[in-house]
């Protein structure tokens, strides 16, 4: 029922917007279309995320996002802000770099959490497929100042035009999490949606980025906007 309602909402308030809507953990170095907005959003059995970014340029994405806890009623529990900019087209090139910059704040918006990292990302199998890897910092003030390196790698196997099978293990400090799934195009170049499972090393944090369990993600990829 709840991934009913989160899929009715996505689909009533931004249908017709660019979107990469993944709730893959590790990211790309990839940003939405210039002129256009996207939004990320899934159900998963943690947390659940409304995130909708602005392509600013070429090179240049701003994002915001809501969170809301899954396991209780959709409460809303914390947001973020982030920028992201990247070096090219990695589906043209072949490869691409980026940098992200984010914070995130709790629910009284209250600054709770800093975070920089590299994302690099390369077409491989012909380019049929591809891989990410990701690596930075997290400073966070959930038992006092701490600081963290984060890290991941990722990979998309194309094995048709519709069908991606996906993977990803992904870390912060020394707790390491791995996630699986598959990705289907249900309208080419409109529609598609992500269904993944993931695992931590033990829940120490109860947040999708350690425990994510299962999760559903929809995405809405028209072209751009104005």
């Amino acid at each position: 029922m709840k991934i009913t309602v989160t899929f009715f909402i996505a689909i009533t308030l931004f249908l017709g917007k660019t979107a990469y809507g993944q709730q893959q953990i590790v990211d790309d170095a990839a940003i939405t279309t210039e002129r256009s907005i996207q939004l990320e959003t899934w159900y998963g059995y943690e947390e659940s995320v409304f995130m909708p970014a602005v392509g600013i340029t070429s090179w240049l994405e701003l994002g915001a996002g809501l969170v809301f806890d899954s396991r209780n009623d959709m409460k809303f529990t914390s947001w973020t802000a982030e920028a992201k900019v990247v070096n090219g087209d990695v589906e043209q090139a072949g490869q691409a770099v980026g940098m992200i910059v984010g914070l995130g704040f709790d629910h009284t918006s209250t600054l709770s959490e800093f975070f920089i990292y590299v994302p690099y990302s390369r077409m491989m199998l012909n380019d049929s497929s591809m891989l990410h890897i990701n690596l930075g910092t997290a400073v966070y003030e959930d038992w006092g100042t701490q600081i963290e390196p984060l890290f991941g790698i990722g990979v998309e196997f194309g094995v048709h035009d519709w069908f991606t099978i996906l993977g990803e293990v992904y870390g912060l400090g020394d707790e390491i999490g791995v996630q699986g799934g598959v990705g289907i195009s249900l309208i080419p170049e409109l529609l598609s949606t992500d269904i993944m499972y993931g695992r931590g090393s033990e829940p120490f944090l109860d947040s999708i980025y350690n425990h994510p369990g299962f999760s559903v993600g929809l995405a809405f990829t028209p072209g751009r906007l104005w």
